[in-house]
């Protein structure tokens, strides 16, 4: 069974003017434009888990590249990061894209139980697993459970319940910082 865990709150989301990179100038993006990132802190406590969302002008970034997810204040459990502000590539994920002047900045924080940590673990696998040296597929466990057992249909996805810690700014030039890499 699920239970809602605790989210901290987004202290704030800084940005800067900057050139893109790589991924964030794919597909004809712009290749200027603000690079921002949110600051938060991770409880104390061992065993917190987190997802982020981010939204553009109130469009969800919801490609398999924006799924991010993380323990604790890194992105592995092992990883001792316990009531550290969230790392840098977590607190940048909210930027796949450069933002420009007047556009909005949307980020959700939602806590997760570990059970749909690994749930996102194990299907993030499964999206990735290809190529010459690749695994046998596995099913992802999933806490779904058919009433029927002789039903050849199985559920898969994960039943959760979230806190959720919100904060959205517009860009503007004026409050852009300088050097918050």
């Amino acid at each position: 069974s699920e239970m809602m865990r605790r989210v901290p709150p987004i202290d704030s989301i800084l940005y800067q003017f900057d050139e893109a990179n790589v991924r964030q100038s794919a597909n004809g993006k712009p290749k200027n434009g603000y690079d921002a990132q949110f600051y938060a802190r991770d409880p104390m406590g061992m065993g917190d888990c987190f997802r982020v969302k981010t939204y553009k002008n109130r469009k969800l970034f919801n490609g398999t590249q924006n799924l991010v997810f993380f323990y604790d204040a890194a992105f592995q459990k092992g990883a001792m990061a316990d009531g550290l502000m969230f790392i840098l590539p977590i607190r940048r994920s909210i930027s796949p894209e450069l933002y420009q002047e007047k556009d909005t900045i949307k980020v959700d924080l939602y806590s997760i139980s570990e059970g749909q940590f690994n749930f996102y673990s194990q299907a993030r696998l499964e999206l990735n697993n290809a190529g010459l040296f690749s695994r046998p597929a596995a099913n992802i466990p999933t806490n779904f459970i058919n009433s029927n057992p002789n039903s050849p249909l199985q559920g898969a996805g994960w039943f959760g319940i979230s806190a959720v810690s919100t904060l959205q700014t517009i860009v503007d030039p004026k409050q852009a910082r300088k050097n918050i890499k």
